[in-house]
Order: C-alpha cells, then structure tokens, then sequence
C-alpha cells in the first residue's frame, strides 16, 4: 500500500511539474516503473534493516490512524462522505 501512495504522490509531483491539466490520466501502465522501483526501495530498506523498517511501517500506520481520527472525529458514524462538500459541488 505504501509503494501505491508513493507512486500515486511521485504522480502528482510530475503532472504539477510538467503543468498537466485535468486530462491528466493516472494509469498503471504509465506508471509501473516508478511503483516497482518504490517496492525495491521498500524490500532493499526491510531486508538490510527489518527492525528499524518495522518501526517505519509501525510509525505510518499509526500517524495514519492518529490523521483519520482527528479528521472524522469518531469511528462509530459514517465517515465515507466526510471530506466532500456535496452541497458546494456543481450538480454538472
């Protein structure tokens, strides 16, 4: 999953940087090279340091959980819609 956002953010880093517009298209075959040299990167940082990658992956997941209850406030309701502004978006 981390190898996904990664390359999701490195996406974004070049569409802004070559000024792309919204026809900008995210597609895994674009995109391959860059998400398996991002698992390389994470299989090479885990096997010449198990315990200092666990403590990374330990530490994302927790800032992950720690942003998500901060963001929704409470686990128990409906959280799916939270972050959009159905009544500000244009109906076309």
């Amino acid at each position: 999953m981390l190898a996904m956002v990664s390359t999701a953010i490195h996406t974004v880093l070049i569409a802004k940087k070559n000024k792309a517009g919204e026809d900008f298209k995210f597609t895994g075959n674009q995109f391959c090279d860059i998400y398996t040299y991002h698992m390389a990167l994470l299989e090479r940082i885990r096997r010449t340091a198990p315990v200092k990658f666990h403590k990374m992956m330990a530490d994302i997941y927790e800032e992950v959980q720690h942003f998500r209850h901060d963001a929704i406030g409470v686990y128990g309701t409906d959280t799916d819609l939270a972050f959009l502004d159905l009544e500000g978006m244009d109906d076309e």
